[in-house]
C-alpha cells in the first residue's frame, strides 16, 4: 500500500536539458542562472565523491544522500527581493534559507563573479574546518551548511548592482539544519537509486554521486519535527496505490490555510499557487507581459485583483482531480484549468504553462481585449480574469499521471471582457478599494 506522498516539483520550475528556465524575473538570464547552478552542484558532487577540500589542506567528510539542486523560480524572486533592498541585512524564511554577499564592481564583466560567490560561500569551510562528522556547530559554516545540505533540492539566485556594490544573493530550499545538526550524511555518494532514500522514487547519477530527488517519504525522512512556524516540507498530494485501491493519507506540514482540507495539501503547496498566480497578473497589471502575437507586452490592467486562497475551491478541484479522468471536469459555478503529467516527467511547471498561452500565442487586445476560446488562450485567461478574488487547486497522483486542476471563482466566459486596460490600479476605485499593492487592488 503506497503510503509516501508525491513531491510537488509539478509546481516548480526547474531547468530542463536546454537550461530554458523559463524564469519571470526579467533581471537575471539563463546564462547567470546557469553560472550559479552549475557552480553550487559541482561542489555538492566534491561532498558526495570525497573531493571536497577542508581546513588544512584535509579533505571534508564524504557524505552519502547529497540531492542535486534544482534551479527554482519562487526561489529566485525571493533572491531578487532581498538583493533589491541593497543590504547585506536578511530576514529569513520559514523553510529556505537566504545567503548574501556584497562585493565592489571593479570589472566590466561581472559574469566570473556570479560563480565565484557561491565558491567564497563554500570556501568558508576551508577556513573553519568540519569534525570527522559533518555537524552544523559553528555560526561562520553557515553559507556553507546552506549550500552543502545534503537534503536540499532548490535554489534560486539573484543579484543587484547597488551604486558599483555587487550584492548576490542565493535562497535554498529545504532550510539549512539547525545548530548542532548535520549538514549532510557522512558516507559514500551515490551508485545506484537504492543508495538514494530520503525522496522515494529518487535516482542516483553515479557519474556524480548525487541522487536525484522523487518525491518525499515521510517514512525515511529522519529530520526532526518541525516548529508550530517552520514549514517542514513542500510535498503534498493524495496518491493512488499501484494495486487499485484508493487511499489519503495526510500530507506533513501545515494546513492552517484550510484545516478541513488537511488530507488534500498543505500551505507550503497553497502559497506555491498563490503567489505564482500573483506574480503573474501583477506582471500583467505592470505591463511586464509579452504579447506573443505582437512582439510588444500586453497592454496593463487597471482593476486587477489580488487573489486570495479559496479552501472550498481547492475542495471542488480535488475532488475532480481524483478522478483521474484526462478531461475537463463540469463542476458548476467555477471555471477551470487543467494540467497532467506523466509520473516519471516532473520537471514542469502547471501554472507557468498556463500562463505561457500569452507569451507563445498572444492574442489582439484591440480596445475591448474580449475571451474567445478560438484565441487558443482560454488557460491564461482563467488566470488573467481581473474580477476573479479567489481560487483553490489540488494535484492528486493518479496510476499514469499526476492529475493537477485548479477552480477559480469566476472568469472564462465567451464574449467577456478578460481584464479592464490601463495604467495599473487606476480603477481599484470602482471595485471598493485604495489600496494597490504591485499593480494589484487588494480587497
Amino acid at each position: 500500500m503506497l503510503s509516501s506522498l508525491v513531491w510537488i516539483a509539478a509546481l516548480i520550475i526547474v531547468c530542463s536539458a536546454t537550461t530554458d528556465y523559463q524564469c519571470w524575473n526579467f533581471k537575471s538570464t539563463d546564462e547567470i542562472r546557469d553560472l550559479y547552478l552549475k557552480q553550487a552542484n559541482t561542489l555538492r558532487q566534491q561532498i558526495a565523491q570525497g573531493g571536497a577540500d577542508c581546513k588544512d589542506n584535509a579533505k571534508c567528510p564524504q557524505g552519502k544522500n547529497v540531492y542535486r539542486l534544482f534551479w527554482d523560480c519562487m526561489l529566485e524572486m525571493e533572491a531578487q527581493k532581498q538583493v533589491d533592498k541593497c543590504t547585506e541585512t536578511v530576514t529569513q524564511l520559514p523553510d529556505a534559507t537566504i545567503i548574501v554577499k556584497k562585493q565592489t564592481l571593479n570589472t566590466c564583466n561581472p559574469k566570473p563573479l556570479f560563480k565565484q560567490a557561491v565558491k567564497d560561500w563554500w570556501d568558508v569551510v576551508k577556513t573553519e574546518g568540519l569534525d570527522t562528522n559533518p555537524i552544523f556547530n559553528n555560526d561562520k559554516l553557515a553559507s556553507f551548511a546552506a549550500l552543502a545540505h545534503g537534503k536540499a533540492t532548490r535554489i534560486g539566485c539573484a543579484q543587484k548592482n547597488c551604486n558599483g556594490e555587487l550584492y548576490q544573493a542565493c535562497v535554498v530550499f529545504g532550510k539549512a539544519p539547525e545548530k548542532n545538526q548535520p549538514i549532510y550524511e557522512k558516507g559514500q555518494g551515490c551508485t545506484v537509486p537504492a543508495d538514494c532514500t530520503i525522496f522515494a522514487e529518487s535516482k542516483c547519477n553515479a557519474a556524480t554521486g548525487l541522487c536525484v530527488a522523487g518525491y518525499i517519504d515521510p517514512a525515511a525522512t529522519t529530520s526532526p519535527a518541525p516548529s508550530p512556524t517552520t514549514a517542514s516540507t513542500p510535498g503534498g498530494v493524495t496518491t493512488t496505490p499501484a494495486a487499485g485501491t484508493t487511499t489519503s493519507t495526510a500530507p506533513p506540514g501545515a494546513t492552517r490555510m484550510c484545516p478541513q482540507n488537511g488530507h488534500i495539501s498543505t500551505d507550503a503547496i497553497r502559497n506555491i499557487f498563490l503567489n505564482l498566480h500573483n506574480e503573474h497578473r501583477s506582471n500583467l497589471a505592470r505591463g511586464l507581459v509579452k504579447n506573443g502575437n505582437t512582439q510588444s507586452f500586453a497592454r496593463q490592467a487597471s482593476k486587477m485583483i489580488k487573489l486570495t486562497y479559496d479552501c472550498a475551491a481547492e475542495k471542488s478541484a480535488f475532488a475532480w482531480a481524483q478522478q483521474c479522468k484526462n478531461q475537463d471536469s463540469n463542476t458548476q459555478g467555477v471555471s477551470e484549468n487543467r494540467y497532467t503529467f506523466p509520473n516519471k516527467n516532473l520537471d514542469m511547471t502547471a501554472t507557468n504553462r498556463w500562463w505561457e498561452e500569452i507569451t507563445t500565442k498572444g492574442m489582439s487586445q484591440s480596445d475591448l481585449n474580449k475571451f474567445y476560446k478560438k484565441h487558443g488562450v482560454s488557460h491564461y485567461a482563467r488566470m488573467a480574469w481581473d474580477s476573479t478574488k479567489s481560487f483553490g487547486c489540488a494535484a492528486y497522483k493518479c496510476a499514469d499521471f499526476i492529475n493537477t486542476v485548479c477552480h477559480y471563482n469566476g472568469g472564462g466566459i465567451e464574449g467577456e471582457q478578460i481584464y479592464k486596460m490601463g495604467p495599473a490600479c487606476r480603477r481599484c476605485s470602482t471595485i471598493g478599494t485604495s489600496r494597490c499593492e504591485q499593480g494589484l487592488c487588494v480587497l
